[in-house]
């Protein structure tokens, strides 16, 4: 095998630079929409398409992805669910489900990237490893702290009086939170909290807070469900958003532990309606992990042996389907234990999910401890 060359990235990041929509393209085929949508001018940009990673709930609304304003110089892209994107690099990463090193290499062979000899005669020095360098603007991670420090601190639990809106939002989704058999955690409430801005105006909700935890269990960011004061969704399918987060750190793969591990067992589920569906049918611990990526590339600790993925029908795009099958089979590939259990076609146009079958038909409609005990007997035959 042949030698790798050294990338210097601040050298590659130069070479790219008015190249980055080919770039995404060629190498990240599922950003075509985007870069299309970029290419057609800024009101097609700024009015986004599907999440080249989860889809979309409402097409091209919601849960959208677009690029930036400047992405043919930085590559950059946002997720309104999965957070920011500030360089091509991150965007290929997060994506293609690369390493740093992996995403370099990609982008360098594309480009036909030549590392700088410096001067004529300067003597040559022993090759160095690939520094991966976080490309961080430093005003803007003082911004993101901050809006996050101030969330974190106007925080309130669910217990607290005025955090009715939420408990509402929860007993309008069948999920009181009395049904439930641990109390919540690393989920609280917002009682007006910053959605975005109109014509110069804020424009605020009432929020129910998830704190995302990466693959290495830090805090990460906080994830916002926007609420109305009587307990249903305030922006539609745009009402679930993660706050923007330091560029150091990444969300894909990250969950929020709502429940402790119980004997070795935990379910995992991507919406938080979900995994309290069912754990109030299961008395059982689900946690949950925002979407299908995040599903998929979950990081679970090792104390979890028995793993029971909720998975969602999506039945569009099969993304949830997909998601599931993919991380049991990582982690039978670990060692562990793990059943995938997929909600009943209810006939929704996108897709059905756990919540969806306890709203609809009622908790006996979710598999309980005796049947999930049986999944894993019966994955225990297969496998013997």
């Amino acid at each position: 095998m042949g030698k790798r060359i050294p990338i210097d990235a601040d050298e590659l990041k130069v070479q790219c630079a008015g190249h980055w929509p080919e770039i995404l393209r060629a190498l990240a085929p599922a950003l075509s929409e985007a870069v299309d949508a970029y290419g057609r001018g800024e009101k097609a940009r700024a009015q986004g398409v599907s999440c080249p990673v989860h889809g979309s709930p409402n097409g091209r609304r919601g849960d959208g992805f677009k690029l930036y304003k400047d992405a043919d110089k930085t590559g950059g892209g946002l997720c309104n669910s999965c957070g920011f994107f500030p360089s091509g690099f991150k965007l290929l990463e997060w994506v293609n489900g690369w390493s740093f090193r992996e995403t370099l290499e990609a982008v360098a062979e594309h480009v036909g990237y030549a590392p700088s000899t410096g001067q004529a005669h300067k003597p040559k020095r022993p090759a160095k490893p690939v520094i991966v360098k976080a490309e961080i603007n430093e005003k803007d991670e003082q911004k993101k702290l901050y809006f996050l420090k101030k969330a974190w601190a106007e925080r309130l639990t669910l217990d607290h009086p005025d955090a009715e809106p939420a408990r509402r939002y929860f007993a309008n989704r069948g999920i009181p939170l009395d049904a439930q058999p641990w109390e919540l955690a690393n989920v609280f409430f917002h009682p007006d909290l910053f959605f975005e801005k109109r014509k110069g105006k804020n424009i605020t909700s009432p929020a129910v807070l998830e704190l995302v935890y990466d693959t290495e269990g830090r805090p990460v960011t906080l994830h916002r469900l926007f609420i109305t004061p009587d307990g249903r969704k305030a922006f539609g399918g745009q009402s679930k958003r993660a706050m923007p987060y330091s560029a150091s750190r990444t969300m894909s793969g990250g969950y929020v532990p709502i429940a402790p591990i119980y004997n070795g067992v935990l379910g995992v589920a991507e919406g938080l309606e979900t995994a309290m569906s069912v754990m109030q049918a299961t008395g059982l611990p689900c946690w949950t992990t925002i979407n299908a990526v995040n599903l998929e590339r979950v990081n679970l600790p090792k104390e979890a042996q028995w793993v029971v993925v909720w998975a969602d029908y999506d039945r569009e795009s099969g993304r949830g389907q997909e998601a599931a099958f993919r991380l049991q089979r990582r982690l039978l590939e670990e060692g562990r234990q793990s059943v995938v259990l997929f909600p009943e076609n209810l006939g929704n146009p996108k897709g059905t999910d756990w919540n969806d079958v306890l709203v609809t038909k009622g908790i006996k409609a979710i598999p309980d401890q005796d049947a999930v005990r049986r999944e894993f007997r019966r994955l225990k035959k297969m496998t013997a």
